[in-house]
């Protein structure tokens, strides 16, 4: 608990990604409607991960008011480890967000800036000026397996609370999500496999039976991810499957199915980059 780490970092093993040396991965875009054939695009994704195997920047291209637009998030880490920064690129400047830790590692404060870039590069900016966003402190309190954050605003009012509840192998168990000025309350559960890998997350909200959120995923004889379906209030709405090359064990394709549509989309990785080459 505590780390600023955001879902889309997550998916790349960093171990994984620096015992096989890749710098970049590549992918192209296709999609397929209902009862229609796939059709290509333009449209491209592409991962840049630094010697250690950590995710440093991913951007994918898309079309905005007629013309392409791309937006850009890059990734900077401490000399722990950590995230240490977030930017985000937007139409004009970045949103950035520096990340603080207390020597138990763990996030202690948020600080949110909009930057204004000299070269007017999203990819490599030259950050000419920052000026002040947001910003959030947190504390934490630990007793019997359960830890307590609190957070605060930059008025320094307590306006949110989570209780994370773990095992005795320090698995998380448990989340409870409080806003204090409201009666609402978000409760997630983790269940593992009897390899300790996440398999189901359910997230309640106050006393409902029915969970308003939940994701099932499966994995390959590897340990590798190979399929993730979620689901909104007990009724499916998004199958993704991952697949990986039998001759290298790279990954190959992202397919994300919508439910309701039956609209595909297919992102396939086909240029690799690797430090020692």
């Amino acid at each position: 608990m505590g780390s600023a780490l955001a879902e889309e970092t997550s998916f790349f093993s960093p171990k994984f990604i620096k015992a096989a040396k890749i710098k970049s991965i590549q992918g192209e875009f296709s999609f397929k409607k209902q009862n229609d054939v796939i059709r290509n695009s333009k449209y491209v994704t592409v991962y840049e991960f630094d010697t250690l195997g950590r995710l440093t920047l991913h951007y994918t291209t898309a079309k905005g008011e007629g013309r392409n637009d791309t937006t850009v998030y890059t990734y900077s880490y401490n000399a722990s480890g950590q995230l240490a920064n977030k930017r985000v690129s937007e139409k004009k400047g970045f949103l950035a967000t520096d990340y603080f830790y207390n020597s138990d590692n763990q996030l202690i404060k948020e600080e949110t800036w909009r930057e204004i870039d000299t070269l007017h590069s999203k990819i490599r900016p030259v950050i000419e000026r920052r000026l002040p966003w947001n910003s959030e402190t947190m504390t934490y309190f630990e007793s019997a397996g359960e830890l307590t954050k609190k957070v605060f605003s930059t008025d320094g009012i307590n306006y949110l609370e989570k209780k994370v509840t773990t095992d005795s192998l320090g698995y998380r168990m448990k989340d409870e999500l409080r806003y204090t000025f409201s009666s609402n309350r978000l409760t997630t559960y983790y269940r593992y496999d009897e390899l300790k890998r996440i398999v189901i997350v359910e997230q309640f909200k106050n006393m409902d039976s029915i969970p308003i959120s939940e994701q099932r995923f499966q994995y390959d004889s590897f340990g590798n991810l190979t399929a993730k379906s979620s689901f909104r209030n007990g009724q499916q709405y998004l199958d993704e499957q991952v697949i990986y090359s039998s001759e290298t064990g790279l990954l190959y394709s992202f397919i994300k199915r919508d439910i309701q549509s039956n609209f595909i989309t297919i992102t396939r990785f086909n240029k690799f980059t690797f430090w020692d080459k």
